[in-house]
């Protein structure tokens, strides 16, 4: 049973037409997301890329659609307890960093949190979203792949080499001779340091986000067609290997067959859990027999196994900035580096630099996400008739991990990249859609009675 609150009343004129805008909203977001490499302006220490043209569309259609001004409020609805701590947060932090090497990132922050706002509200208006998702999922992934490739080949290299030398244990390859270059040739190619390596990460990020939204856009229980193309997926995602994405993959992909198993009549689900065990087994073996070459073996036995250089400054980060911490409880001490690197880590990038109440609404941000997801998972699980969208529930719960997990390990001070918003905007925008598809089926039973 769906919680009986009022919701959002769609007007006579968000009402009226196709939607066709809306559908382009969501799709570029999602097929542009993994191309935050792509630079387009500079402003004031904001650097303006290629994906943030959608939330700047996105937020001018919410202040000129009905229908989309109809979906903010829905969006809204289901955001507000975790949105409105944020934003307070924005404001409290603004002072910290002013003036500082990273005075920009609150700015973008304000952006990306607006922009999810006004994307939100367009995935709360879709009014199917089986084929966007499915589409803007595939088209995201093949999408980056197929412009790395034309851009590697015009500087004589290319994916399959990238791969060969991946296989060959050599990561630094991957980063820095293959998608560094790529991603600077846009720009000037002979610049190493025009765009950094670490946008990688960014575009990890978005790959998880287009893999679960292909995942999802189906309305078929068996879905054979997309099994077999998540596996060059997921295998991109192992090569681009960021740590702060394939742990949420992991963990969602586990959710992903729990939920499965749920939802299988109780007479299938010994079979069921028998095929996923089989499955499983095929599929480690295979990789465990792909990935058996000593420098391959060595290269990510070394990079997982938290004993490298990186996971090593990452606790000594946590050590300088509790220690800083402890000077200035209160009210902070301004935007500082270690290394010329911030923090790590939303919280204590929150309380090191704006001091006590910047912790609490981040504190309280991250809570809100949590409980609130808890909270979509224990109805998927005790209400079967939970959910009304023609979608597959287990990979939209999956997108909360991403956020939820890279808060804790990324740079920006910990801060939400533009893939974490979006995620968060397709979560909580479907779970408006959802609300507004369970009160509609209601309203439709009350009239047969």
């Amino acid at each position: 049973m769906h919680p009986a609150e009022p919701a959002f009343v769609l007007p006579r004129a968000a009402m009226q037409g196709r939607g066709l805008t809306v559908k382009l909203l969501v799709l570029s977001l999602i097929v542009l997301l993994p191309f935050q490499w792509l630079k387009l302006a500079d402003a004031g220490g904001f650097a303006l890329k290629l994906p943030y043209a959608v939330p700047l569309m996105a937020m001018a259609g919410a202040a000129l659609h009905p229908r989309l001004r109809a979906g903010l409020l829905g969006w809204f609805r289901e955001s507000w307890p975790w949105f409105v701590p944020y934003l307070f947060y924005i404001l409290l932090i603004l002072p910290a960093y002013y003036g500082s090497i990273a005075q920009g990132s609150p700015v973008r922050q304000g952006f990306f949190a607006v922009g999810a706002a006004a994307f939100g509200a367009a995935v709360a208006m879709l009014r199917d979203p089986t084929a966007t998702m499915r589409t803007a999922g595939f088209l995201g992934v093949a999408g980056f792949v197929l412009v790395t490739e034309f851009l590697g080949r015009q500087i004589d290299t290319s994916w399959a080499e990238a791969i060969g030398h991946f296989f060959g244990g050599d990561l630094n390859f991957v980063i820095y001779a293959f998608l560094r270059k790529v991603f600077n040739v846009a720009g000037d190619p002979d610049d190493n340091l025009a765009i950094l390596a670490s946008e990688k990460n960014a575009v990890s990020a978005s790959l998880f986000v287009a893999l679960a939204m292909f995942r999802a856009g189906t309305r078929r229980r068996l879905d054979l067609w997309g099994m077999a193309a998540m596996v060059p997926m997921l295998g991109l995602m192992v090569i681009l290997n960021t740590r702060s994405v394939l742990l949420p993959l992991t963990l969602g992909l586990m959710l992903v067959g729990l939920i499965q198993m749920r939802q299988v009549p109780a007479t299938d689900r010994p079979l069921r859990a028998l095929l996923l065990v089989l499955a499983s087994v095929v599929v480690v073996g295979g990789l465990i027999a792909l990935l058996n070459t000593d420098p391959l073996y060595g290269m990510l036995n070394a990079r997982f196994s938290l004993g490298d250089a990186s996971s090593a400054s990452r606790v000594e980060q946590q050590a300088w900035a509790m220690a800083h911490i402890e000077e200035a409880i209160l009210l902070g001490n301004g935007y500082m580096q270690i290394d010329e690197h911030p923090v790590h880590n939303l919280f204590l990038g929150a309380f090191l630099h704006g001091g006590i109440l910047p912790f609490l609404l981040v504190v309280t941000f991250y809570l809100a996400v949590l409980v609130q997801w808890l909270r979509f998972l224990a109805r998927i699980f005790l209400t079967p008739g939970f959910w009304h969208l023609p979608l597959r529930v287990e990979w939209v719960a999956m997108l909360p991990l991403l956020p939820l997990i890279r808060v804790w390990l990324v740079g920006d001070s910990g801060h939400p990249s533009l893939a974490e918003w979006t995620a968060l905007a397709l979560f909580f925008g479907f779970c408006a859609a959802n609300r507004r598809a369970w009160l509609t089926a209601a309203m439709q039973a009350n009239k047969g009675v």
